[in-house]
């Protein structure tokens, strides 16, 4: 008897929210945004609850309108219904009977059916040519023979027109045999004070908003006409493409949908913007380099940022093709080229600083004998057929002819070379190592690899930096092609000592001391940028390369140097870091030999008697011959 009891008190409770319900036969209103318009307010999801129980939800249409409908066969115009859609169930979990919704935005066949959860069909609810707008379909829980289910899951699927979707729902089995007691409807209603109907809207546009509307009588229909809610900033409109130079500012007008102050910055570019009088935003890009880059809009203090995409149609930036002039000298004739790359149609090229005494510009050349010291850039202004004015600027150096320091010309010869893989690093004996064939007074002294690859390995890659370093020195200082007064054989020679030693051993420092061109630097505290170094690893490995910088940590101790050369692990020619053992690698520092060539006028003879094995090595055709009679004690 008590449970008897308890199951119709269960009941009582069921029906009185279905009835409670049932007075709703419908519910309609607009969402509309904070400017009044219905702007990122179509297709919002809409959670409808009556003092606290889930009614069903929907979507609003392009107009920001929504209708949902609780009344059996009511069918409404299609022209709001722009796609086909099942909704879920209501009520769900249900007894006695549920509503099964869905919407055609076409006429056409339609089919509905329950199944249980072993697949086996239940009972055909429909299947017929149904016209296009909302339809409802009651199921009452029972089979095709009238028998009511038993309690569990199952499934009604909607079949129309080529499509098919399934939803899930659960019956409970509360018997059918006990009425419940209930008095008239409209008797219930009135016992209720107050019902409350909460409307859930939620988008990834608008900020999550909550609305709770109390009837002392609730109406069968209930009309909510216009709800505001707040959509968050967004471009209403997609932006221009905008032509542009690369580096160049360029500005554009917006327009941006906003209900409070807004911000705009970017990750990638500098902007400004500022609102007009017709309340668009007119913005500014400042050196565009990229595209797309984007934008971050955002209300002031509101973490919510939306992104705008903003693309640049760009043109290769009008620019001098060079930073550096080359080198001049006090009292020697001087002479180079201004060019200017990534031009359209004629360019004109505008001097605007002051050229040391001695030396003139004039149709695009830099000529004279420089009579005065001179380090600075020069500033020029360029402009083409795209009417763009852009400045840029060259350094020009002038200095006296002796003392000359070698390294700012091993350093040049650095950014001459691409780092992009143009140059894959490859050791092979059939080479010697450098990019390019390299001759001295008339003499091939260096092969390329015959494959044509340019490719390149790291002893050769010094010795050709080092080489045509040597040869700019000359030219600026308007001599003719030597070194040191060494003989073609002698160069050869000078490459076979550059080259791999004897384990531990040096190569460039041997090859420039004997020569006389150059020094061992002992004093790692006057090491500078451009030295040539011979590295050697614990592990017994050894690399040619050029010193750009010590690495530190915090209190200033070297732990290790970032150099240029050559490397598979930068896909051949390109910087480069390493270690020194105990402080997170493996280079050996009793084993890394640092050197430096000399300015000309301290150049001093070698004698050609001295070198061991000399006329073995320069008659030879091996570009890395074994040396096992040298290393740097005994040499």
């Amino acid at each position: 008897m008590r449970r008897l009891l308890l199951q119709i008190s269960a009941m009582l409770i069921f029906f009185n929210f279905q009835i409670t319900f049932a007075q709703v036969h419908s519910i309609s209103g607009q969402l509309v945004n904070g400017k009044g318009g219905s702007e990122k307010l179509d297709h919002v999801n809409i959670k409808f609850y009556l003092n606290n129980e889930l009614l069903g939800s929907e979507y609003t249409d392009d107009q920001g309108c929504f209708y949902l409908n609780f009344e059996t066969g009511v069918n409404v115009e299609s022209a709001q219904i722009s796609h086909y859609r099942l909704h879920q169930n209501y009520p769900n979990p249900f007894s006695r009977a549920t509503t099964i919704f869905y919407e055609l935005h076409q006429a056409g066949k339609v089919t509905l059916e329950i199944f249980n959860i072993l697949g086996q069909r239940v009972r055909l609810l429909v299947r017929e040519f149904q016209s296009p707008g909302r339809h409802i379909v009651t199921w009452d829980g029972r089979d095709e023979f009238g028998q009511i289910c038993r309690h569990g899951t199952y499934f009604y699927r909607l079949r129309f027109e080529g499509h098919s979707e399934i939803r899930k729902m659960c019956l409970l089995n509360v018997p059918r045999g006990i009425q419940p007691i209930v008095g008239n409807p409209a008797q219930l209603a009135k016992s209720n004070t107050v019902s409350q109907l909460e409307l859930r809207i939620s988008d990834r546009d608008i900020r999550d908003t909550t609305m709770v509307f109390e009837f002392a009588s609730l109406p069968a229909e209930v009309e909510l006409n216009k709800i505001q809610v707040h959509v968050y900033p967004f471009a209403k409109t997609r932006p221009d493409t905008l032509p542009l130079m690369a580096g160049e500012n360029i500005s554009d007008t917006l327009n941006i949908y906003f209900e409070k102050p807004i911000e705009i910055s970017s990750p990638h570019i500098d902007v400004d913007f500022q609102l007009t009088q017709d309340s668009l935003i007119a913005i500014t890009y400042y050196h565009v380099y990229r595209s797309p880059v984007y934008l971050a809009i955002n209300e002031v203090g509101d973490a919510k940022i939306s992104y705008v995409p903003i693309y640049f149609r760009l043109s290769p930036r009008l620019g001098l093709a060079k930073a550096k002039f080359r080198r001049g000298y006090i009292g020697i004739t001087y002479f180079d080229s201004v060019r200017v790359k990534n031009y359209a149609g004629e360019v004109i090229l505008s001097l605007e600083s002051d050229l040391p005494s001695g030396i003139e510009y004039q149709d695009f050349e830099i000529r004279g004998a420089p009579t005065m010291l001179f380090e600075a850039p020069i500033f020029f202004t360029l402009r083409d057929d795209r009417n763009v004015t852009v400045p840029d600027s060259a350094i020009l150096i002038i200095r006296e002819p002796y003392q000359i320091d070698f390294n700012g010309y091993t350093v040049d010869k650095l950014s001459e070379y691409p780092t992009n893989g143009t140059h894959p690093y490859k050791w092979v004996d059939t080479y010697t190592g450098v990019t390019e064939d390299l001759y001295y007074k008339g003499i091939r002294i260096a092969k390329a690899n015959p494959d044509s690859s340019k490719s390149c390995y790291c002893c050769g890659l010094t010795f050709e930096v080092f080489f045509k370093a040597i040869q700019q020195l000359n030219s600026d200082l308007a001599r003719d092609e030597d070194v040191n007064n060494m003989t073609a054989n002698d160069m050869k020679y000078f490459i076979s000592l550059w080259f791999v030693q004897s384990l531990w051993g040096d190569g460039p420092g041997i090859a420039m001391k004997h020569f006389g061109i150059g020094d061992v630097i002992a004093d790692w505290d006057s090491v500078q940028a451009g030295d040539f170094v011979q590295l050697w690893r614990t592990t017994g490995s050894g690399h040619s390369v050029i010193f750009i910088k010590w690495m530190t940590n915090a209190v200033g101790e070297k732990t290790g140097i970032y150099y240029w050369s050559t490397q598979g692990s930068t896909n051949g020619i390109g910087f480069n870091t390493e270690y020194f053992s105990g402080k997170g690698g493996s280079l050996d520092p009793t084993h890394i030999y640092f050197s430096r060539i000399r300015s000309p006028e301290n150049f001093t003879p070698f004698y050609r008697l001295t070198l061991p094995g000399y006329e073995k090595i320069i008659n030879s055709d091996d570009p890395i011959l074994p040396k096992y009679f040298m290393n740097n004690e005994k040499f």
